[in-house]
């Protein structure tokens, strides 16, 4: 079996271009979008740790709760303003990728009894409208202002679930594991491929999870100069516009970056650093040594245009002043990625 394949970096650091070139291999299933679900809020990595390092009963059902809503709806309406275009079932096979989240989800239930908790789980039409906490609100009012005999509200009764405690972490991931795999698998083979190659920036935050979930994985982090970055994320929604509050959001990711990458010996792992500047200037021999560390022929097919023009465009675009900032808030992060203030 191939290593499954993960891409991260900071964003705006080239794992687009990577990705899509990755998808070009003859065994390689690029997935159409970043997934997403296995690292960020809500997601596998949330859910594995609250059964288990950070587990109790409240903890765990409503870890639970949210992994459903994320999976089941949020991933699964295009419309929806939390992850718009977002259209899981569509990727994956509607049929497929519903069966594999309800069974996931149930192995993960102990038993469930019949109460109130606090938050409770919504139902349609119940708590998506707010109207149990209307009608307490309700009474509650007239309690201040009449006399009389007033209603007495009552909660409403629902199906709890009580959430399994892995005490034994290697377990609850191996579920989670096997869960994320077979989605991808399930396109993968749709597609004539053999592994599949993952890709969501904020991967490179959680590299030590994603080895804890596939310890044969391959890593590609996606380095280019922070400069560079840092003009680049001027074009994005999810970044700050003043140039002083992007070089501390850039610092907050670098830090983590370098944090993790002391706590975890990557030189265990199928670990590879590859700058966005050489992969531009030597996309040929940057593939095959991807392929290589894959154990995967060197069979690229219709790659897509990489061109070098754009990775540097920054020198010309960036003022001296943003330069000047730039190399005064990042310099010492320019100097450990390998560049020169």
């Amino acid at each position: 079996m191939y290593p499954r394949i993960f891409i991260g970096g900071t964003g705006r650091s080239g794992t687009t271009i990577l990705y899509r070139a990755l998808g070009c291999h003859k065994n390689i299933y690029a997935l159409p979008k970043e997934m997403r679900f296995i690292t960020e809020p809500d997601g596998v990595l949330n859910l594995v740790d609250a059964l288990t390092i950070r587990y109790s009963i409240n903890q765990s059902r409503e870890a639970l709760f949210k992994f459903e809503r994320l999976m089941g709806e949020y991933m699964c309406d295009p419309q929806n303003g939390i992850y718009p275009n977002y259209n899981m079932p569509e990727w994956i096979g509607e049929q497929f990728y519903y069966k594999r989240l309800s069974e996931f989800c149930e192995e993960l239930v102990d038993f469930k009894f019949r109460g109130i908790s606090a938050p409770l789980r919504p139902e349609k039409g119940d708590m998506s409208s707010n109207s149990w906490r209307k009608q307490f609100k309700d009474i509650t009012k007239l309690r201040r202002n009449a006399k009389g005999d007033i209603p007495q509200f009552k909660f409403p009764h629902r199906d709890i679930n009580v959430v399994k405690y892995f005490p034994e972490r290697e377990e609850m991931l191996k579920k989670a594991a096997s869960f994320v795999d077979d989605l991808f698998m399930n396109v993968a083979v749709k597609h004539n491929k053999q592994t599949w190659c993952e890709k969501t920036p904020t991967n490179l935050q959680s590299i030590d999870f994603l080895w804890e979930l596939f310890p044969d994985a391959v890593f590609v982090h996606m380095i280019r100069d922070p400069r560079g970055v840092l003009e680049s994320m001027r074009k994005v929604r999810w970044a700050p516009d003043d140039t002083r509050e992007l070089c501390r959001f850039l610092a907050r990711i670098y830090d983590r970056w370098f944090d993790v990458k002391e706590r975890v010996d990557v030189g265990q792992h199928r670990f590879l650093e590859v700058k966005l500047e050489h992969l531009t200037a030597y996309p040929i021999a940057t593939l095959e040594k991807i392929a290589n560390l894959c154990e995967l022929p060197n069979e690229y097919h219709n790659l897509p245009d990489i061109s070098p023009e754009k990775v540097n465009s920054w020198q010309g675009q960036m003022s001296a002043e943003d330069l000047k900032i730039a190399n005064e808030l990042l310099g010492e992060y320019i100097v450990r990625l390998g560049y020169t203030v």
